[in-house]
């Protein structure tokens, strides 16, 4: 795939009722899956819920909800169930498919619907197209939520995840450089790459806030590098993701933060010469992945159009991560 997009882009700040700030524009060059505007007054700071340290934000679609919808960096747009697409009556257009690339890089062909506005907070979003999933999709552990909010809704804006003070805040403008900022990688054309170093291997990992575990790995490292410490379950929004978990025996290297020894998951059959019925799952993921066990020890800022990342937390002491032992299966 290619990389998304840097050609020059509309970004225009225009009155609107003497308030409003106009962010975006329709026109040659808007990546796929952006809204044809978002529109802006000021920093919104909204309050989240978590399902398995996955954040959920309420929503408007045509001005109809709320509705909780989990806000997912592995997911480039937004979905919704089918019956409510259908409830709501959001427009089909038949000519629009398109692959979905979900949490982890799953690829599958996906029918399109379009709605006029998507409001969250006092940030109104408009001209969005919208991807339809089934039901089971979400599993039955949050019967609330009813669809994603992807990584492109947000392009025209900051976008931070202040998990200790659980909340998400919008903002518009640029974000600023100091120590805690870094460079993000454009993976593809959907995902983007936060570089980080495990030992001295340099990695580049997917940014995944709706995925549960800290590190996904799919190739592992030499066996003399970790500690098996048993067979884990991790919550996706694709469905439940078995993996062997592991202590890294070297630390792990975020900018200027460390995590001791991290818990990593690595494919199940990392354990065994056979091949398991797990390994299907994992052999559609394009890339590893840093997901929410890490993400949440930060406050975590995306500038989409300028490809940087600010990962902030208060203390400078190395990060320890225990071992979940409720979830998983000692070997």
């Amino acid at each position: 795939m290619n990389s998304i997009l840097h050609d020059l882009k509309c970004w225009v700040i225009v009155p609107l009722l003497g308030l409003l700030g106009l962010v975006g524009c329709n026109g040659v060059g808007r990546p796929d899956l952006v809204p044809d505007q978002t529109i802006i007054s000021q920093r919104a700071n909204i309050p989240c819920r978590f399902s398995s340290k996955l954040p959920m934000v309420q929503a408007t679609i045509n001005g109809h909800g709320p509705y909780w919808f989990l806000v997912d960096t592995g997911s480039p747009d937004v979905s919704i169930r089918k019956d409510y697409a259908d409830r709501l009556g959001l427009k089909k257009d038949p000519k629009k498919t398109g692959y979905f690339v979900g949490s982890g890089s799953y690829l599958g062909t996906m029918a399109y619907r379009s709605a006029e506005t998507l409001t969250v907070g006092n940030v109104i979003f408009k001209g969005i197209d919208i991807s339809l999933c089934h039901p089971e999709m979400f599993g039955d552990e949050d019967p609330d939520l009813i669809g994603v909010l992807g990584l492109r809704l947000f392009y025209d804006t900051q976008l931070t995840f202040d998990y200790r003070n659980i909340q998400l805040i919008i903002e518009p403008g640029e974000l600023s450089r100091d120590k805690y900022t870094m460079p993000i990688i454009p993976l593809g054309k959907w995902h983007l790459g936060v570089p980080v170093h495990l030992g001295n291997r340099r990695l580049i990992l997917a940014l995944d806030t709706g995925m549960t575990a800290g590190v996904e790995l799919t190739v592992p490292p030499p066996p003399e590098h970790y500690e098996p410490l048993g067979v884990a379950q991790a919550k996706t929004f694709f469905g439940i993701d078995r993996s062997l978990l592991v202590r890294y025996k070297q630390p792990m290297r975020i900018g200027p933060h460390t995590v001791k020894a991290p818990l990593i998951s690595l494919p199940e059959s990392s354990m065994t010469e056979a091949a398991t019925p797990n390994d299907a799952f994992w052999s559609r993921r394009s890339f590893p992945i840093i997901g929410a066990d890490i993400l949440r020890h930060f406050k975590v800022t995306i500038d989409q159009r300028r490809n940087r990342i600010r990962l902030y937390r208060e203390s400078d002491q190395p990060i320890e991560m225990p071992v979940p032992w409720d979830y998983i299966a000692p070997l």
